[in-house]
């Protein structure tokens, strides 16, 4: 993946990453496999000046990624199964994940890896060993909530990482207590934060229904303040996902909000009343401004460029660079925090389905949307 980089230079600023960040992206990347995933991107916290990201990959079902993963042929993953227990937990995962015959195969429809640099930078560790894993749990066909207590008994069956010592039926009655339309579409197990905890992420979610929810589960913040907080951001986003952590005391102080606008093409200006939001509250840095809305960009390849890349049956005609959302955290009474995701997608084209009479499953396609 370090293959990458150098297409998108102008997108990597100097206050965004600086050149040693920039040495042990491109390192990290040099050992995974372009294949990997078609859709990637960094983390970047915004209330400060360092240039530091972290990096975090999506690895969706029935893709190139996935078959990689699972080992179905020799890729440069097989060092770093070899040497992680993490990577070879994933492994563990990723092939009974491939089986169409196990029961993960239709629970599960999408899978993130993240990698803390930050925090592996100041432990002295390599952030590749110890990934962070979020799951996309599939919509049950029925319409109903995900059984979150029977999902995570399957992935944990494969994937030892997983935590356990949570409770359960604070878990249940969190997805009970979900209001109206509410979904969860992602279910992460955090290291590098002291103990392993869980993370259930649900979008969907009306603002106005969130502090009752919380309070629901004996969150231990300000609800009054935290629905005062959302009002204030609602009318600048096109809609807003909940991040909610789970130890084995109970929910987590910091409540995480993810907010998302309409994408159009590559136009930052429409981010430009969420960072003026952010800027007044200190909660963005002129320096991270200036990096953040740089990033987005086109490159286009030539048609002797896509057949040089061409992997697996698939053709490669245009890399895009985002802002894919930012998020805040909460915690006590007020916002603490923010963070822009940036999102790098390479979209695919199945050339064996453009002669193909079927349709295609878009397993290539491009922007992930909550």
């Amino acid at each position: 993946m370090a293959a990458i980089l150098p297409m998108m230079p102008g997108s990597l600023s100097g206050e965004l990453v600086d050149a040693a960040s920039l040495a042990a992206l491109a390192g990290m990347g040099a050992r995974l496999p372009v294949d990997l995933s078609s859709f990637w991107g960094f983390e970047v916290q915004l209330g400060n000046d360092r240039p530091e990201i972290d990096f975090l990959v999506e690895i969706r079902r029935g893709t190139p990624g996935h078959a990689l993963l699972a080992g179905r042929e020799a890729s440069r993953l097989d060092d770093l199964c070899g040497r992680s227990e993490a990577w070879a937990e994933l492994r563990r995962f990723a092939r009974a994940w491939f089986d169409s015959g196990h029961a993960l195969h239709g629970a599960v429809r999408n899978v993130w890896v993240e990698f803390d640099m930050v925090a592996a930078r100041a432990a002295h560790a390599d952030a590749l060993a110890r990934p962070c894993v979020f799951w996309g749990p599939a919509p049950p066909a029925s319409g109903d909530q995900v059984a979150v207590g029977d999902l995570l008994d399957l992935v944990r069956r494969e994937f030892s990482p997983c935590p356990d010592a949570l409770p359960r039926d604070l878990l249940g009655e969190a997805v009970r207590a979900l209001p109206g339309a509410a979904r969860i579409f992602q279910i992460g197990a955090m290291h590098w934060r002291g103990d392993v905890v869980l993370r259930m992420c649900v979008n969907t979610i009306a603002r106005d229904d969130v502090p009752g929810w919380l309070e629901r589960l004996k969150w231990d913040g300000d609800a009054p303040a935290l629905g005062a907080a959302l009002a204030s951001i609602a009318p600048l986003v096109r809609n807003i996902a909940v991040d909610v952590d789970f130890t084995p005391q109970g929910v987590g102080r910091k409540i995480g909000i993810e907010c998302y606008l309409d994408w159009r093409e590559l136009a930052v200006p429409e981010w430009d009343r969420v960072l003026d939001y952010l800027s007044a509250r200190g909660l963005c840095s002129a320096s991270k401004r200036r990096a953040v809305t740089a990033f987005p960009a086109k490159t286009e390849y030539s048609l002797r460029e896509q057949l040089a890349a061409r992997r697996r049956g698939f053709m490669f005609p245009v890399l895009y660079r985002n802002i894919h959302h930012v998020k805040l955290a909460f915690v006590g009474s007020g916002w603490v925090e923010a963070k822009a995701y940036l999102g790098v997608s390479r979209p695919g084209i199945d050339i064996a389905a453009c002669f193909s009479p079927e349709p295609s499953d878009g397993g290539e396609s491009s922007w992930y949307m909550p």
